[in-house]
């Protein structure tokens, strides 16, 4: 249950939308957010799916298929007009550009980007060592971890470098009563930044760990005994990873990547490193 909560929560922020009400042309609506930014695009909350609306500098128009063109041209100006002649008034066509014009403005003012990655993949917690209550082969297992990070980053000033944090859950095995909770704080450098791709290097520098599993131990008289334990860590591993990113839509990317496979600061299980993940990011 606690996973299925994790997934829906994760699908609230990627797809929720808010409301509000505006007053446009002498007329009140319930608008319902799709892209918020600088130049920002709204939905009929009613479900009107022929009427649109945007907004740029707290000034707010109603967009048609027979007006859009030119209340878009009027509202942010011509610097986009080849752009806004090729406009589909077509509900993904309309996010698109919005986007597209939200991260042109940041970049020419030198803004700094947010995004937002879910992930998914496998791992054999090469960086945490078997628990005395557990079962000997704990280090062969593998284990489902499920993620979030945001990262900070620019277009304009140190482009292949970004922060992110991390939010990272190890699962449960069917077998195995252990749960590994982190969050880490990561430096990321593309040794390969072109616009469509990039490779690069990740550096862990801070990982706080909260840990949760059964220590089970035999007594003299032959019974056997389970307690469940709980321990929290502050590390710092400079543990490195690699990873390639590829632009998929202007402000979606897709990321593989193969997580700590060397540390400097923390001991390893000996076993080889088993760490990959899979990605999806939006930039917000």
């Amino acid at each position: 249950m606690k996973h299925l909560l994790l997934f829906l929560a994760l699908n609230c922020v990627l797809f929720g939308f808010s409301q509000e009400n505006q007053t446009i042309e002498g007329k009140n609506y319930n608008l319902k957010t799709l892209v918020d930014g600088e130049l920002s695009l709204y939905a009929n909350a009613n479900g009107d799916k022929n009427t649109f609306f945007i907004s740029f500098k707290d000034q707010f128009e109603k967009i048609t298929k027979n007006n859009y063109k030119v209340k878009y041209k009027q509202l942010i100006g011509h610097e986009f007009e080849s752009k806004i002649n090729q406009l589909n008034f077509r509900l993904r066509a309309l996010i698109t550009f919005t986007k597209q014009y939200n991260l042109s403005f940041k970049k020419e003012n030198n803004g700094y980007l947010v995004r937002l990655g879910v992930f998914g993949g496998v791992s054999n917690t090469f960086l945490f060592n078997k628990p005395n209550g557990l079962t000997s082969d704990f280090n062969d297992e593998r284990f489902t971890v499920l993620g979030a990070e945001l990262e900070f980053f620019s277009l304009t000033k140190y482009k292949r470098h970004s922060l992110f944090l991390q939010l990272r859950q190890t699962l449960d095995q069917p077998d195995i009563n252990f749960n590994l909770t982190q969050f880490t704080i990561n430096h990321r450098f593309k040794f390969i930044n072109s616009n469509k791709f990039n490779m690069f290097l990740e550096t862990e520098f801070i990982s706080l760990d909260f840990v949760k599993f059964d220590d089970v131990y035999e007594e003299n008289d032959g019974s056997i005994i389970t307690n469940n334990e709980n321990s929290v860590a502050l590390e710092t591993p400079i543990s490195f990873g690699l990873g390639m990113a590829y632009q998929i839509a202007p402000t979606v990317q897709v990321a593989v990547n193969y997580n700590d496979f060397y540390a400097l600061a923390v001991e390893d299980n000996g076993e080889t490193p088993i760490d990959f993940t899979l990605s999806l990011k939006f930039t917000l």
